[in-house]
């Protein structure tokens, strides 16, 4: 897909609710037209490109909805590959969905979930695992998480597995050579140099994978299942573990009757923590 081609989309970018601040992104071939619009129609001033504009937002009816900074990327040069403008004035729920009505009634389309990050795949801003990394960092919950994302999103799993590619290219055109040449003797240096490039792809590749692994351990957190039997100090330990008191603690056995959740983070690893009843033969019909 070229970046000129296709419609326009837009998104609210900001969490729901209120705040300080609310972003409005669109993305396509009419963000400009629309976000001029949006900024006073034809008697306004024109973005710059790549400038923070301070701007009035209007409706189409000329009522004022809000004013903030408007910013201008025209394609190729930004997150999408697509010309983009984001409009960031208050966080209003009110005036962000007004300004979101305006913005499909000059010829928007409201944006999938993922849309924004999509396009910059399908434009080749974003290779498939910065992509993914872009949801991972936006979901991390912890440092160690937040930071692995971070890294794929800057091109690091990408460029390992680049060079690695590079690598067996390489060593493929040594072997052809040596099926070309075989009435040739390459010596044995052409095959101790084949050999010695395999045990280093080999060495190279179960590295990657264990970072891999690593970095599926950190997306997906670890679940510990507190079990025993009743009044041994599952709930205390939970709400030791929890920094607050999560489960009630009595003398009582059989005080815990549902699964209890906490998170924490431990070691950097996000873990969900479930405090479950007491092992034992019940003598009632809960």
């Amino acid at each position: 897909m070229d970046y000129q081609q296709g419609d326009t989309i837009v998104a609210i970018a900001t969490p729901p609710g209120e705040g300080g601040v609310g972003i409005l992104r669109l993305s396509g071939p009419q963000a400009s037209s629309i976000a001029t619009a949006l900024c006073g129609g034809p008697t306004g001033k024109p973005l710059t490109p790549r400038h923070a504009h301070f701007r009035r937002f209007y409706a189409r009816d000329g009522g004022l909805i809000d004013h903030g900074i408007a910013l201008y990327f025209p394609a190729p040069n930004s997150y999408t590959g697509e010309t983009v403008v984001e409009l960031q004035g208050h966080g209003s729920p009110l005036a962000l969905a007004s300004l979101l009505t305006e913005a499909i009634a000059l010829g928007a389309r409201a944006a999938r979930a993922g849309e924004f990050s999509e396009r910059a795949f399908l434009n080749g801003r974003l290779d498939l695992a910065q992509a993914e990394a872009v949801a991972d960092l936006i979901h991390a919950r912890s440092d160690a998480q937040a930071r692995a994302a971070a890294a794929s999103l800057e091109g690091a799993f990408s460029q390992a597995v680049d060079d690695i590619h590079g690598q067996l290219l390489r060593l493929l055109a040594l072997a052809e050579a040596g099926l070309d040449f075989s009435e040739e003797d390459l010596g044995d240096a052409h095959e101790q140099a084949i050999g010695d490039s395999l045990v280093q792809l080999d060495a190279q590749v179960a590295h990657l994978l264990k970072q891999a692994q690593q970095g599926a351990r950190l997306a997906r957190g670890g679940r510990v299942v507190l079990a025993g039997r009743p009044n041994v100090g599952k709930s205390s330990l939970m709400n030791a573990l929890a920094r607050r008191e999560s489960a009630i603690v009595t003398a009582i056995p059989g005080t815990t009757r549902d699964l209890l959740r906490e998170e924490i983070v431990l070691g950097g690893l996000p873990v969900e923590l479930v405090d479950t009843a007491g092992l034992r033969e019940a003598t009632d019909a809960v």
